[in-house]
């Protein structure tokens, strides 16, 4: 990777160091059980970023870096529970514009309007409607919806790494047995023998959601009200 030295380089490489440390835990199993699918392939990266997020903060004092840093990871909540949700539906939408015949301009950069008005509502200063020819997803046609991992691993890891702050460093050898598990079980199996919870149920999600964010969104906002 092309390291630049700051917060956001240091945010990347820990998420790619992530991928590598994924991949060693795996590299002694059979090569059918480390195929990983879209979705479970960032549970070890998006990990890593929260564990360097929180050294971040641990060891930062000054309120201006700190500000800094939770607005890094909130934009990137934004972009994982917004944004990218948005861009499923819109794929979605170009799946069902399709059966009425060739894909217009017009009509796509009328449904991605739309679209980004109503996941953003009042915080979107405009919208781009051309967001469906700019973003390269969309053309990847051997993956279609290649969007929906990410929001999935985002908040996925979330949920991991909630169960691994709870549980301590006695919890280190079941977060290895989680990752090798991940080449040969489903997201639902490994989330029910790991951690406990049932990945069909939308109190799950909403639950990892708040517990990830609610603190960050608590002390960002009592920060910039001290400013006010």
């Amino acid at each position: 990777m092309t390291y630049g030295g700051g917060p956001n380089s240091i945010q990347t490489l820990a998420h790619e160091l992530g991928h590598a440390y994924h991949n060693w835990v795996m590299a002694d199993l059979p090569w059918a059980h480390r195929s990983l699918t879209s979705c479970l392939a960032e549970s070890a990266s998006t990990f890593a970023e929260a564990v360097v997020r929180d050294a971040l903060l641990a060891a930062t004092r000054d309120d201006d870096s700190r500000l800094a840093l939770l607005d890094r990871e909130l934009a990137d909540a934004t972009t994982f529970l917004a944004n990218i949700p948005m861009r499923f539906e819109l794929e979605r939408q170009m799946f069902v514009m399709r059966k009425d015949g060739p894909l217009a301009a017009a009509a796509l950069s009328s449904a991605t309007d739309q679209l980004q008005r109503r996941w953003y509502g009042d915080s979107l200063g405009r919208s781009f409607p051309l967001f469906w020819a700019d973003k390269l997803h969309f053309y990847l046609t051997d993956s279609p919806f290649y969007n929906f991992p990410y929001t999935f691993g985002y908040v996925f890891s979330g949920m991991i790494y909630a169960r691994a702050r709870a549980e301590g460093p006695a919890w280190a050898q079941e977060y290895r047995d989680l990752l090798r598990a991940t080449g040969s079980h489903s997201g639902e199996a490994i989330a029910t023998r790991f951690l406990s919870v049932d990945l069909t149920a939308t109190s799950t999600w909403s639950d990892a959601i708040q517990t990830r964010l609610g603190p960050l969104i608590d002390e960002f906002e009592a920060l910039v009200a001290a400013r006010a």
